[in-house]
């Protein structure tokens, strides 16, 4: 069974953009010292992980950009039904690597994290194997499944979210 995992902490390039964009506004919510330590824990362009280094057999490596890490499932999951295998997925919230920073940002502009772009941050499917190899880099959120439901199961594990296609996503987002 083939393996979903993320490299990186996923929405942290749009949390920092709201920052920059609304500094006065987040420095009057939250104190300095939090602001602090999130600029300061997020990803070093020395210490991200060249994609290109990423290699997988029969599976994939996406860059989390436009979408999010949401956006970069969906494309996952078609990339292996046009490889010929299962289509589905199942991932655990719990298991998605954020900063509790990048949430509460999120959270005060009505910013889906998990919908949001993190470049820098890249979605991996591969054997398990393949990314055990990785080990340490890499954070396994879920599995690719035989069935067709792209699912993303909340940390009750008992509720669940399906994934849509990008395009809807991106609508949806614009009905705000």
């Amino acid at each position: 069974m083939k393996k979903i995992a993320v490299a990186g902490p996923i929405g942290y390039e749009t949390a920092k953009a709201l920052y920059e964009e609304n500094r006065e506004t987040l420095e009057a919510r939250f104190p300095k010292f939090w602001l602090k330590k999130f600029l300061e824990e997020g990803p070093n362009a020395d210490e991200r992980i060249d994609g290109q280094n990423l290699k997988v057999g029969n599976g994939a490596v996406i860059e989390i950009t436009e979408g999010g890490l949401f956006g970069a499932l969906w494309e996952a999951c078609e990339l292996q039904k046009a490889d010929g295998c299962a289509n589905g997925c199942e991932v655990w919230i719990e298991k998605i690597p954020i900063l509790q920073e990048v949430v509460e940002i999120s959270e005060v502009f009505d910013v889906n994290p998990y919908e949001a772009s993190s470049k820098g941050s890249f979605l991996i499917v591969g054997e398990e194997d393949e990314i055990e190899s990785f080990r340490g880099q890499l954070t396994i959120i879920g599995n690719i499944q035989k069935k067709k439901d792209r699912v993303v199961i909340m940390k009750d594990n008992e509720t669940k979210r399906f994934l849509t296609p990008p395009e809807r996503q991106a609508k949806d987002l614009a009905n705000r």
